[in-house]
């Protein structure tokens, strides 16, 4: 139903797969926090709080009529991100994700434009 990217600053997202009655079924959804720390803890809010609303909204009847059990979803949430949190810091690979970092944005195989003066 969801999965979330936490990659930092405008490039973060989360998607949630809803089969909605109507539209594609998906939907990408941007975070506005900048830092995979501040994505983490928001991912982890996502799920305790409204992962209930996003089941309600699925064309599929079993999903709609899933039960959350709302402390082992909190509970296990805050494992999720505690979990997520520990292996940003000890993966010295991603550790300078957990700044504002600013990349430009993918090329999504358009071909560059050239200028009249070249």
């Amino acid at each position: 139903m969801l999965k979330f990217d936490c990659l930092g600053a405008q490039h973060g997202h989360f998607h949630v797969y809803s089969l909605e009655k109507s539209g594609k079924g998906r939907m990408r959804v941007f975070f506005r926090e900048q830092t995979v720390e501040e994505q983490i803890e928001r991912s982890v809010f996502e799920v305790v709080w409204n992962l209930q609303s996003y089941l309600r909204s699925c064309k599929l009847e079993r999903a709609r009529n899933f039960v959350l059990h709302e402390i082992e979803l909190e509970a296990g949430a805050r494992w999720m991100g505690d979990k997520l949190l520990e292996f940003l810091r000890e993966v010295p690979e991603i550790e300078h994700r957990s700044e504002t970092v600013t990349r430009p944005p993918p090329n999504l195989g358009r071909t560059p434009s050239r200028s009249a003066s070249t």
